[in-house]
């Protein structure tokens, strides 16, 4: 036979055996969802490095492929929409250059406005260029964080 001292061990035990599973089951949540946030900011980063690297003529589709990956904090969204400003005007910038060259080799006389259409180009190639390096600054400072420090 028990004592009611050792009875009343037991439960305590079994609440303490709870506790530490209920405890470590939060614990395995918060890596899992810490894990799931580090794959998310993987994935922007990814995608932005493909960007970075595609060559002008073949930047449209990663630009598409970056606007739709949903960032996981506002620290990702700053940074995804950094990107997208920065690629989107340097797209931009290519396209009017492209138009202007399209326009040279044409027969028709070219509208009077060519010197600042050009102009304007190469102030947003310039502007694109300071963006997209602040891109490739804040997405190492995006990555460590979220890989290192936490969030």
């Amino acid at each position: 036979m028990r004592s009611a001292r050792g009875r009343g061990r037991r439960p305590a035990r079994a609440y303490l055996a709870v506790a530490l599973l209920a405890g470590s089951c939060c614990f395995s949540c918060k890596s899992d969802a810490e894990r799931a946030h580090q794959g998310q900011v993987a994935r922007l980063a990814e995608r932005i490095d493909r960007l970075r690297r595609a060559d002008n003529d073949a930047k449209r589709e990663p630009l598409a492929a970056l606007a739709a990956v949903p960032c996981p904090d506002a620290d990702a969204c700053a940074l995804q929409d950094l990107c997208l400003r920065g690629y989107r005007l340097h797209q931009s910038a290519l396209d009017a250059i492209a138009a202007l060259d399209r326009l040279s080799r044409s027969d028709a006389t070219p509208p009077a406005d060519v010197g600042q259409r050009l102009a304007q180009a190469q102030r947003d190639l310039t502007q694109a260029k300071s963006l997209t390096e602040a891109c490739a600054e804040q997405q190492i400072r995006v990555v460590r964080h979220a890989l290192v420090g936490g969030r």
